[in-house]
């Protein structure tokens, strides 16, 4: 699909570095939506235990 050529050259390494953007966001993403209904859910059973 690719070759070394390509990954060379300027629009190649935008390219990359574009995928590689969008695989971080993703990650990043992740993580915020994981974590929020979980200290949602601790707080709201600290509250009912108090």
């Amino acid at each position: 699909m690719f070759d070394r050529r390509f990954f060379a050259s300027p629009v190649g390494r935008a390219a990359l570095a574009s995928v590689l953007a969008m695989g971080v966001f993703v990650m990043a993403s992740t993580q915020i939506a994981v974590t929020p209904p979980m200290a949602t859910a601790a707080l709201g059973e600290s509250v009912v235990l108090a």
